[in-house]
This record gives C-alpha cells, sequence and structure tokens, in this order.
C-alpha cells in the first residue's frame, strides 16, 4: 500500500491502475535493487483529470453511449466485451515493451 500510495485497501482494489503502478514500482527496484528507494519512486497519475488518458476516456464513454443509443439499449455486453479485451490487449503490450526494454538495457 505504501508503494501504491493509497491508505485504503478497497480504494487500492477499485483503482485500475494500482496493481498496474505496485508492478512497475517492483520491477524498477529489482532492477536498481542496490540504490532503490520505493519513496523516491513517483509514478504520475496518467488518468488524473484532464489528462491524455483520461480525455480518451472520456471519448470512449462518449461514442459508447451513442452506440446504445442507436441499439436502443442500455448497455451492450459485446461492447463491454471489446472495450475490456482492447485493455487487456494494451496492459499485455505495455508489459511487453518493459520486459523487451529492460531485456535491452541489459545488453548495453
Amino acid at each position: 500500500m505504501d508503494i501504491a500510495r493509497v491508505e485504503d485497501q478497497q480504494e487500492f482494489e477499485q483503482s485500475p491502475n494500482a496493481k498496474i503502478a505496485v508492478q512497475y514500482a517492483v520491477a524498477y527496484q529489482y532492477e536498481h535493487r542496490e540504490e532503490a528507494d520505493h519513496h523516491g519512486v513517483v509514478i504520475p497519475d496518467e488518468f488524473c483529470e484532464g489528462s491524455f488518458c483520461s480525455r480518451l476516456y472520456e471519448e470512449i464513454a462518449k461514442r459508447k453511449k451513442k452506440i446504445c443509443e442507436k441499439l436502443q439499449v442500455d448497455e451492450d455486453i459485446d461492447l463491454e466485451h471489446i472495450i475490456n479485451f482492447m485493455e487487456d490487449f494494451t496492459r499485455y503490450m505495455s508489459m511487453k515493451m518493459y520486459e523487451y526494454g529492460a531485456l535491452m538495457g541489459t545488453k548495453e
């Protein structure tokens, strides 16, 4: 919880980025284990209000609402699955890029 800078367990579990932030911090500390200090690791909130990711999520929500209106439904499970699969895909590729970067960094 200290690494995630969150005091409340429920808030941590509900945050979509908390676990990823902890994974990043742990990986960073492992790579820099000799001089690692988790208090010095600052992970910016890429989803804070007005951020690039926040604006993208707003657009996704607008488009989702528009599609549901066209379908004349409150929610569409297939659309939810598509959004969730794309999030999983993005998370997977981000971790792969990190792994490849760490691998290439060790070769230099």
